[in-house]
């Protein structure tokens, strides 16, 4: 008999940014996503039935990671993978009591954007006033950051 591998119903990925962006947790239903580099992912994926183990397989040199199935709902499956610090290609593999299948004849795509460094600019300068040891020249800057600054 020709037996069908579970298959997945759904993806929700938790996504917490770096505090520093101020951007919220989102949460994404895709399999492929765009997050900001450091953001922490709680991977998240549902399947039809079943599956007796769930893996992402990465496209480089990672190790594969275990996900865990959610105790209330078996068909729900977990795994944190921390902060992300590069982008990544990936597949599921998936095993029930018939062996193990992989899901993706391509693999998906996790694309990490780095947080680009301040610009500052000096925008008035005052560099023809005369200053003592004592005194304070002042100059004013204008300063840009892609999260803001603080």
């Amino acid at each position: 008999a020709f037996r069908v591998p579970p298959k997945v119903v759904s993806y929700a990925h938790e996504i917490v940014p770096p505090s520093y962006t101020g951007l919220a947790t989102t949460y994404e239903t895709k399999p492929s996503f765009t997050i900001v580099r450091g953001s922490e992912v709680r991977f998240g994926v549902a399947f039809n039935e079943n599956p007796t183990a769930a893996r992402i397989v990465f496209e480089n040199d990672l190790a594969p990671v275990d996900l865990q199935a959610d105790p209330a709902d078996p068909r729900q499956w977990l795994v944190d993978l921390g902060p992300v610090a590069r982008g990544f290609g990936y597949r599921l593999d998936v095993a029930d009591n018939y062996g193990t299948f992989s899901l993706a004849d391509e693999p998906q795509q996790v694309v990490v954007i780095p947080d680009r460094p301040p610009t500052i600019q000096l925008v008035k300068n005052n560099s023809k006033e005369i200053k003592t040891r004592s005194e304070t020249l002042k100059f004013d800057l204008a300063a840009k950051d892609d999260f803001g600054l603080s």
